[in-house]
């Protein structure tokens, strides 16, 4: 299995669910979209599970990892819709999708050190995403929602690394498909008491909006489970670097669908993060 082809095929997944959500979000709100792509993401699998017969087998004690991992992963969900409904895609999503960076502190902690090259472009992913965030006052003209904006993208930054860096341990334990399936039942537990706290009418959601509700649902467990299947291979981070490339599938269907307006200095930060994005990769 190669990790960077993974990496690739949730980068496709995450960039047409991220356009989709950065529009329902701005409607439906951040934790009701993210709540009916937890749940249906869910359903999804779990229907996937029971065909297949590919129920976890393994003893219930390492349980909580996969668990945990859903956890942060739907809170980061939340807060990456949060971002998109205060911002445009083009400030927030190099922010969120630059967390690969981050993920190298991780396997450093687990005994796979950075070589001086891969800290070298993570300095370039971070150069990039300060850019992009410089010019987020400027080129929006509401200051006070751009801020918020690049707040709630760093919250899903670090809790996206966080949460894939756990899963991709626990798939090891699991397996891919059923540590994808642990893990949204734990983003459901979590992700369902906040929808019933933070929205007056958390059962309604219109009927039109849900075959898209549906699909990114499905988009999404597709791209988590392809992550969580490179935890099999000896350098699982290269699939989560590459993975980050949702964020340019996204900028470029949002400014060809869209016609969002993007800054010389936005583009010069997007295409700075993502060419560390993808040097990273080339290193791995």
């Amino acid at each position: 299995m190669n990790p960077g082809l993974l990496g690739l095929i949730a980068a496709i997944a995450w960039g047409v669910h991220d356009v989709i959500g950065a529009r329902l979000s701005a409607s439906l709100g951040a934790v009701k979209t993210a709540t009916a792509v937890t749940v249906f993401g869910l359903f999804i699998l779990s229907l996937w599970v029971a065909v297949t017969g590919g129920f976890p087998r393994a003893p219930a004690a390492q349980l909580w990892l996969p668990l945990i991992s859903g956890v942060l992963l739907a809170l980061a969900t939340v807060w990456l819709f949060a971002a998109m409904t205060n911002g445009s895609v083009s400030l927030t999503l190099p922010i969120v999708m630059s967390y690969p960076a981050t993920s190298l502190i991780f396997g450093a902690i687990a005994g796979r050190p950075p070589s001086s090259w891969q800290i070298a472009f993570a300095a370039l992913v971070l150069g990039g995403v300060v850019a992009v965030a410089k010019t987020g006052e400027e080129q929006n003209g509401r200051g006070g929602n751009s801020k918020r904006a690049i707040g709630f993208a760093l919250m899903s930054h670090f809790t996206f690394a966080i949460g894939n860096f756990v899963g991709q341990y626990a798939a090891t334990i699991y397996g891919s498909v059923p540590a994808t399936w642990l893990s949204r039942i734990g983003g459901c537990a979590a992700i369902m008491p906040l929808l019933l706290i933070s929205t007056a009418s958390p059962g309604r959601f219109p009927l039109k909006r849900l075959p898209f509700l549906v699909l990114m649902g499905g988009l999404d467990v597709l791209a988590l489970s392809m992550l969580n299947l490179a935890g099999h291979t000896s350098q699982p981070e290269l699939a989560i670097v590459t993975a980050s490339a949702a964020g340019v599938f996204a900028i470029i269907l949002v400014r060809l669908i869209f016609s969002e307006h993007i800054a010389p200095l936005r583009w010069f930060g997007i295409i700075l993060t993502f060419a560390g994005v993808a040097a990273l990769s080339a290193t791995g």
